[in-house]
C-alpha cells in the first residue's frame, strides 16, 4: 500500500501514473526503477544516516543504477532527513556518484529540508545539475531533458 496526502493506493503506479520495473531498498530508502526513464528515491521514514555507513550506501546507490547513468528523484516531501557534510559532498561530487547521475530532482515540503538542500546546491555545488521542487510534475518534466 501506498499512502498519497490521504488517499491510500495500491501501488504507486496508481498514485503517480508510471510503472516500477525494479525496486530495492536501502535501510529505510527506497529506489524505483521506472518505465519513465526516472530513479526514484523515496524514504520510508524519517532518516538520520551515520557517516560510517557512507561506503555501503555509495556501493547500493552503484549497484541499484547498474553502471547505467540515469536521472534521480529525491521524494523528501513527507520525511525530514538529516545528512552528514561528508555524504552531501559525495553526493555532490564523488564520481562513483556522478558517474550514474545524469540529473537530480529534490521534492521538498519542508522549510528544514529546503534549507539543508538549498545549503548543498549553493555551497557543494553539485558536478551535474541539481535543482529543488514542491511539485513532482515540474519535477519530471525538468528532469526529462536529461533522459
Amino acid at each position: 500500500m501506498f499512502f498519497n496526502g490521504f488517499i491510500i493506493f495500491e501501488t504507486m503506479e496508481q498514485a503517480n501514473g508510471y510503472k516500477v520495473l525494479r525496486k530495492d531498498t536501502w535501510r529505510n530508502v527506497d529506489y524505483l526503477d521506472c518505465d519513465d526513464g526516472l530513479v526514484r528515491v523515496i524514504p520510508t521514514s524519517d532518516a538520520y544516516p551515520e557517516i560510517e555507513l557512507l561506503e555501503e550506501y555509495i556501493e547500493f546507490i552503484v549497484k541499484f543504477f547498474n553502471g547505467k547513468a540515469m536521472p534521480a528523484m529525491v521524494d523528501m516531501r513527507t520525511h525530514y532527513i538529516t545528512i552528514p557534510t561528508k555524504a552531501l559532498k559525495a553526493f555532490a561530487s564523488d564520481p562513483r556518484i556522478t558517474g550514474i547521475k545524469k540529473a537530480e530532482a529534490i521534492l521538498i515540503k519542508s522549510l528544514p529540508n529546503r534549507l539543508a538542500f538549498n545549503f548543498y546546491l549553493k555551497v557543494m555545488k553539485p558536478k551535474k545539475p541539481a535543482r529543488m521542487f514542491s511539485n513532482e510534475e515540474d519535477a519530471v518534466e525538468w528532469l526529462s531533458k536529461y533522459k
